[in-house]
């Protein structure tokens, strides 16, 4: 590890290049291999206003990464015989009962975690600005209950946080507790994790990392940092916040507990609080096909047989117009689990090598212009299976392309939007017309419109940091789109493969009489449109 220690020492100018690049204020970087010590490298600021830097004890929220280990609580149980893998939800909770009769009578446990259920998603509705979430918890099952069937996604993986608020609601209902608490009661406190949370940390806790959202020239702008988990949503979907040196010790307990496991057929490992691990890292829905070689999803982790491609789960995937790179072409095969998270304010990468008990583990604390943790992390891994130095991946050009695609999104969605409306603009009725409150079928989901001096606007829930300027586009149309900067800024997602224009447009509908009695929006292009009721 000493050897390999000073050559990731040597990736400092590359890595802070990366996080010039992207906007990313702070960056951890950890590395832990069987038998040695554990590597911890700490670039830049946990708070960059004070200039407070990263050490390996920062707290960072690391999103998604919470599905691992919202897997793994279930997989205690399916190992206690409380629960199984293809156990039915409706028969977990009671709680499930879909609209659609195919997803309440079909749906398994494993379906929602591997994201296999052909469920639809509501992503873009729940998560707002400033790290808010727009629903309340009593809401959650209502919510998960009104989506629906799509069914060019059924059995295949098609990626949906929402489907594992249901893995939650079944998990509480299976095991009597929160999820939350039987994770710090089983395996956070068993591990020796004190500063590991499934929801953001006590206001009091120290040394915790701001958020961030990059600027366009890559300047990090301080937001509010993501509340998933607060009054228990999205625990298991992207509640989880912890440090280096924490996560590390849990991560190296997945790769140790999935070796024995797979060694001895067994599914328990001593001294290891995790079950099931071989079952939760092994292939359930498939991710790509390509003539390389595996790359699938199993309960809550990516599985990739190098060598292949990375990073399907992060920003940069979606940033890549002619793919990812190719890692480990010129070395032996290897097979590796890894997973992102990406929220406002947050990217985190985790890969672990089996077969050398390696695990590298990569937190920002900015959603930047590219993701920085998911290039950094690769980076490592090509260190780590011993890739030629004249094989490695150039990841400072593909950081470059990355983040040309993604500040190209506001022209791309303006000229789409032109390009889409006629000639001749017809008008629209007076403004006061469309002032009012809109619901939606769920009765979870309200938009309030509003006029102010002539202008009008949106609001999500009826909430001031939701609100919206509305831009006439076309008769009953409005527009209520606003340059990248200013929804940065506001703390919302924004991502350059977001090139649907209709996401975009608010259409106002009329009654027989000509009165505005509703609101129809498509907040996803595979959905079919959403009306609000006046």
């Amino acid at each position: 590890m000493d050897d390999l220690s000073s050559r990731l020492d040597n990736f400092g100018p590359a890595i802070q290049e990366l996080m010039k690049l992207g906007g990313t204020p702070g960056l951890s970087l950890s590395v832990a291999t069987k038998n040695q010590p554990v590597y911890h490298a700490n670039y830049g600021f946990r708070d960059l206003q004070n200039e407070l830097p990263v050490t390996e004890q920062t707290i960072f929220p690391v999103c998604s990464l919470a599905k691992g280990v919202s897997a793994a609580a279930m997989g205690i149980l399916v190992d206690e015989g409380i629960a199984s893998w293809e156990m039915l939800v409706k028969d977990a909770t009671a709680s499930f009962h879909p609209n659609d009769t195919y997803l309440y009578n079909n749906t398994t446990l494993a379906d929602l975690y591997s994201h296999r259920s052909g469920m639809s998603s509501c992503g873009n509705l729940v998560g707002g600005c400033e790290g808010n979430i727009l629903i309340g918890r009593d809401d959650c099952m209502q919510v998960v209950n009104h989506q629906t069937l799509v069914p060019a996604h059924l059995g295949s993986f098609a990626y949906n946080s929402t489907a594992y608020d249901a893995c939650d609601e079944s998990f509480r209902s299976l095991s009597g507790m929160s999820l939350g608490d039987f994770l710090q009661q089983q395996v956070f406190v068993e591990l020796g994790l004190r500063r590991t949370f499934i929801k953001p940390p006590p206001s009091n806790t120290d040394n915790v990392t701001k958020s961030y959202n990059a600027l366009d020239n890559g300047t990090p702008w301080c937001i509010p940092g993501p509340k998933l988990g607060e009054d228990g949503i999205g625990c298991g979907s992207g509640g989880l916040w912890s440090s280096a040196a924490e996560l590390i010790k849990l991560y190296t307990c997945f790769v140790q507990s999935f070796n024995h496991e797979c060694q001895t057929g067994q599914t328990t490992t001593p001294g290891s609080p995790l079950k099931q691990v071989s079952k939760i890292m092994s292939p359930h829905a498939t991710m790509l096909s390509n003539e390389r070689g595996e790359v699938s999803y199993g309960l809550g982790w990516a599985r990739v047989q190098l060598p292949n491609s990375l990073g399907h789960i992060g920003l940069n995937g979606r940033l890549m117009p002619h793919g990812m790179p190719v890692i480990g072409e010129a070395v032996a095969d290897e097979l590796i689990s890894y997973h992102q998270g990406t929220l406002p304010g947050a990217l985190a990468s985790v890969i672990l090598i089996p077969r050398t008990e390696s695990v590298v583990l990569v937190m920002g604390n900015s959603l930047s212009l590219t993701d920085v943790p998911d290039w950094v992390s690769q980076m490592v891994l090509e260190e780590i299976i011993d890739v030629p130095i004249k094989d490695r991946t150039d990841f400072i050009a593909y950081a470059k392309t990355s983040i040309a695609i993604n500040l190209g999104w506001y022209g791309r969605i303006t000229q789409g939007l032109v390009q889409g409306r006629p000639q001749i603009i017809k008008p629209h009725k007076p403004l006061e017309s469309y002032i009012g409150k809109y619901v939606d079928k769920s009765r979870v989901f309200s938009v309030v419109v509003t006029v102010e001096e002539g202008v009008m606007f949106w609001a999500f829930q009826g909430l001031d940091s939701e609100r919206y300027k509305l831009t006439h586009y076309d008769g009953n149309t409005f527009t209520w789109l606003q340059p990248r900067n200013d929804l940065s800024c506001r703390g919302r997602w924004v991502l350059g493969n977001d090139n649907d224009p209709t996401f975009w447009k608010v259409e106002f509908g009329v009654d027989e009489h000509g009165t505005v009695n509703k609101v129809v929006w498509r907040h996803d292009p595979s959905l079919d449109l959403i009306v609000y009721s006046r």
